[in-house]
């Protein structure tokens, strides 16, 4: 099989909200977006093996997508270019600088507009359409890099319980693989490069401004070094926060002004480049099979309703706790169930990639990828919806921010049962694919 026998198209559209059009998102207090520091954009990456199968790669400048924009999506996707609905990822950089596009989140978070929504849709299904438009022969590599450009944000005690609030932790759990995907392609028409690591988009500081935050800043790097379009993909980031060391103090911080927050989307960049120049890379062979598992994971109980009711009427208005009771109370939600899908892409015996739902958190890096059967694997995290924390649990026992249920507005916390539930969602992914023609079993 020829090595360009990849047929790979790119496209991008603006999708910075007009003045007025969409509340920013992030957590904390009133967010009016008054300008941008750089542009919002979403990507898409189609694919096209050598027997014609098409997946399409789509990332978005917004903290996370509502399942029911996954589904809206997958459906048109579908129906206009036939791409089946296990192939389609959508993949959130998780900048806290977007605007809010999830009717399930907190209000406090910021409100979605539904006319901004639907226009972000129409937007990203035009983009597919001009990346199936732009398909042109390519050869696909794969490498990974090993790098930081942060630190884990949870601080422990004596006990070995988290405390409150966040603090650089060097020592902490911090996934440094960093997957890059090169696309090369013939003729005129620039290479893409995807590259993915796992750390949170919050570093320009406090900010009313539209922000890509360092992932923009490693796209434009990639694009002002190289001649490429970069793409960027989290990963296994809940738990990390983009850090620098204080030139005064000597001390490691984090990181919250644009300055320091470009700098980190620019040493990115480079270490990705520097694994293309100097790294191990593999040809991915054009055999592309995609497939997706839905399961339930186990809430604990919730708090009574007199508890909620209590918090809702007496809690402090400046706190998202008060909010996120009072939604509770408006809008009772009774379940001990929390569905979570996992989808799976696999690059003949190559690569697998597995894109998991939700604010993945590093642990789930390592555990994930050694479940695959393949010679490379990948995590694409806060990919198709993103309404928790997904946390292992280790992170549920020591408690802490991350482990909190009310950050999402689940109605209870997990359950310790959390590994064994998303591993076996994991295998079943895995499972569902069809035998590759190489003669991998899964």
């Amino acid at each position: 099989m020829r090595n360009d026998s990849w047929r790979v198209g790119f496209a991008e559209t603006d999708i910075t909200p007009a003045n007025n059009e969409a509340f920013l998102s992030g957590f904390g207090r009133p967010r009016f977006a008054t300008g941008k520091l750089a542009p919002l954009v979403t990507q898409a990456l189609a694919l096209e093996d050598a027997d014609g199968r098409r997946a399409v790669l789509v990332t978005a400048d917004v903290t996370g997508f509502d399942r029911t924009t996954v589904d809206s999506l997958r459906y048109r996707l579908e129906r206009d270019f036939a791409i089946e609905p296990a192939a389609v990822m959508l993949a959130a950089s998780h900048t806290h600088f977007g605007p809010g596009v999830q009717l399930q989140n907190q209000w406090f978070c910021g409100m979605a507009s539904p006319w901004y929504m639907a226009r972000f849709e129409q937007m990203i299904c035009a983009t597919v359409g001009r990346a199936v438009k732009d398909l042109s022969r390519a050869k696909l590599r794969y490498t990974a890099a090993d790098t930081a450009i942060g630190c884990n944000r949870r601080v422990h005690d004596a006990t070995g319980r988290v405390k409150t609030g966040m603090e650089p932790n060097l020592e902490g759990c911090y996934d440094r693989h960093t997957p890059v995907w090169h696309a090369q392609r013939r003729g005129p028409k620039p290479d893409i490069v995807v590259v993915g690591h796992a750390c949170h988009p919050t570093s320009v500081g406090v900010l009313n401004k539209w922000s890509p935050d360092y992932p923009g800043a490693m796209r434009r790097a990639l694009a002002r070094k190289r001649g490429v379009q970069g793409m960027f993909v989290m990963g296994a980031g809940g738990a990390a926060k983009v850090c620098h060391v204080d030139k005064q103090t000597g001390k490691t911080v984090f990181t919250a002004d644009p300055r320091h927050s470009a700098a980190a989307g620019r040493k990115l960049a480079q270490a990705a480049l520097v694994q293309l120049d100097e790294g191990e890379l593999v040809e991915l062979p054009s055999i592309l099979s995609c497939a997706q598992a839905s399961g339930k994971l186990a809430l604990q109980p919730q708090e009574s309703p007199a508890l909620l009711q209590r918090l809702a009427t007496e809690g402090d208005l400046q706190d998202y706790m008060t909010w996120t009771a009072r939604q509770f109370v408006e809008f009772p939600c009774y379940t001990d169930r929390f569905r979570y899908d996992v989808q799976t892409w696999r690059f003949g015996d190559t690569l697998t990639v597995i894109g998991m739902e939700g604010e993945v958190c590093a642990p789930w890096g390592p555990m994930a990828r050694d479940l695959v059967g393949t010679s490379h694997a990948a995590l694409i995290g806060y990919t198709n919806t993103t309404s928790a924390y997904i946390i292992d649990k280790k992170m549920l026992w020591e408690g802490g921010y991350e482990a909190d249920h009310r950050n999402w507005a689940l109605p209870g916390t997990f359950t310790p049962k959390i590994d064994n539930q998303i591993k076996r969602i994991i295998r079943r992914a895995l499972a569902a694919m069809p035998q590759s023609r190489e003669g991998l079993a899964v």
